[in-house]
């Protein structure tokens, strides 16, 4: 106990594990950078067409399909719209699908750049330093260096962000307009003054435009302000009305667009389309006895009727998507409380391991998918026989990792219970960040990359932890001689 104590108080061998988490980057940097189709994953080629557009014809017009890799007939989902001058799904139109906030980013890199995939993964590899940099830094605001430099390390060797700077995809930069925005309210919870408040809702509207699951994220963090502001009720408000405005008129020229080009003033059609396309299938699965992705086909070939029968744009299509989702969940909302609670529990065991295996050797590697037999299923029995199907030295990797979740999970607990009662601001923040992407992610847990938000949160959660823990206990040790 004393010796895992003090090498995880020792600043050296912490700053250690950071420095071989670097160099480990590197190897996959080089890697990806040699193999550039490994980046692109999930939606990454409907990023890069964007990406195109814009750099080369300077407009945001994107495909006439719902797009997902790079090849789109691999990962056509059937959605097909009207495009001007074209047939439907033959040529581009009006982007109403996904934000402008990570293609304008990969814009920007191509500009100076050109299409050099090895700049972009070095930056997004940079912005993945900078979160350890800003968890640093509220780590020794509410806490100690040495928590921080814990919290650092144990962040350097996070499965999903060794995994995801990789990629072509928004995550990284979300991540770190998200931790932006946290320690830019926690600065004014301490210090109370107003123009964090303003740099606040700045980086939560952008993190929208990356993403718009953060479109009401500001409003997660309001309580952070009134309880830092609770004994000055009036600044705490107009402190949160500060941060409400800024973040509103962050989006309001996309929401101006939209309204103008589609008639809805909506971020993105993705918000209806996953909630019918990806919520409902779920539901629909558990209840026919068959797979998530059938019943997502099923589903998608129902909507494209609508669309082809009422000509209807990407944002009109996500509200009738978004009607039809609510009206059948509405039908049944315990059973989609039970698939929406099981997303939330994937989302805190799932992880990336599979993915950096993947990005390292260029080989996938199935461990027998426990987590695709318990998310198919929903026994625990079947995930574990799965996982003992398929033992092997990677699959020990993945037994550790596992374990080690469990142990940090834990360590967060504790590091939660004892900042509410030593640091209330970075305790509310904290549970809020975790518990607002478990409530809007739900189903979509399964994918480890949508735990991307959670991890910095848990992260200083457990850093606190295991640092209270430790030091509790050496306490103990020291008073033990004087009471025998």
């Amino acid at each position: 106990m004393i010796m895992i104590g003090r090498m995880l108080s020792n600043r050296k061998l912490l700053i250690g594990a950071i420095l071989a988490s670097l160099i480990f980057r590197c190897f996959l940097i080089a890697e990806v950078a040699m193999h550039p189709d490994r980046a692109m994953q999930g939606d990454a080629g409907h990023y890069d067409f964007l990406a195109r557009q814009l750099l080369e014809n300077h407009r945001f017009w994107g495909p006439s399909m719902f797009l997902g890799s790079s090849d789109p007939a691999a990962t056509f989902k059937g959605l097909v719209f009207e495009a001007p001058g074209a047939a439907p799904g033959e040529g581009p139109m009006p982007e109403g699908f996904r934000t402008p906030g990570y293609p304008v980013f990969l814009t920007a890199v191509r500009a100076v750049s050109g299409h050099q995939i090895l700049v972009l993964l070095v930056i997004q590899t940079l912005l993945v330093m900078l979160i350890g940099w800003m968890l640093f830094r509220i780590c020794t605001l509410y806490a100690s260096s040495s928590v921080g430099w814990l919290a650092v390390a144990l962040f350097a060797w996070n499965c999903e962000f060794l995994e995801l700077p990789n990629l072509m995809l928004t995550e990284t930069l979300f991540g770190a307009l998200l931790v932006l925005a946290t320690w830019c309210v926690l600065l004014f919870a301490e210090r109370g003054v107003m123009r964090h408040l303003v740099f606040a809702g700045i980086a939560v509207g952008l993190a929208a435009l990356c993403r718009p699951a953060a479109t009401y994220f500001a409003a997660a963090l309001v309580p952070v302000i009134l309880w830092s502001g609770r004994r000055q009720w009036r600044r705490a408000v107009a402190g949160s009305m500060i941060l409400l405005s800024v973040c509103a008129i962050t989006m309001a020229p996309w929401l101006a667009r939209n309204k103008a080009v589609f008639g809805r003033a909506r971020l993105a059609a993705v918000e209806g389309l996953n909630l019918y396309l990806y919520n409902t299938a779920f539901l629909d699965a558990k209840d026919h006895g068959t797979s998530w992705t059938v019943e997502r086909r099923r589903l998608s070939l129902d909507l494209q009727s609508a669309i082809d029968a009422q000509h209807l744009n990407p944002l009109e299509a996500s509200d009738v998507a978004k009607d039809r989702a609510i009206e059948r969940i509405s039908r049944d909302p315990v059973g989609y409380g039970k698939v929406h609670a099981k997303g939330m529990v994937m989302m805190l065991v799932a992880n990336s391991f599979r993915g950096v295996y993947t990005l390292a050797t260029g080989h996938g590697y199935e461990s027998g998918s426990p987590i695709d037999a318990l998310s198919r299923t929903g026994s625990v029995p079947a995930a574990v026989k799965a996982f003992m199907g398929a033992l092997s030295p990677v699959t020990a990797i993945l037994l550790v990792i596992l374990l080690l979740r469990v142990v940090l999970m834990l360590a967060a607990l504790r590091g939660f219970w004892h900042l509410l009662r030593q640091s209330p601001a970075l305790a509310i923040a904290c549970v809020v960040t975790v518990g607002y992407y478990l409530v809007i992610t739900g189903p979509l847990g399964i994918d480890p990359r949508f735990r991307a938000p959670l991890i910095p949160a848990l992260t200083i959660l457990a850093a606190v932890g295991i640092g209270r823990t430790f030091a509790v206990a050496f306490g103990l040790i020291r008073r033990a001689p004087a009471t025998d």
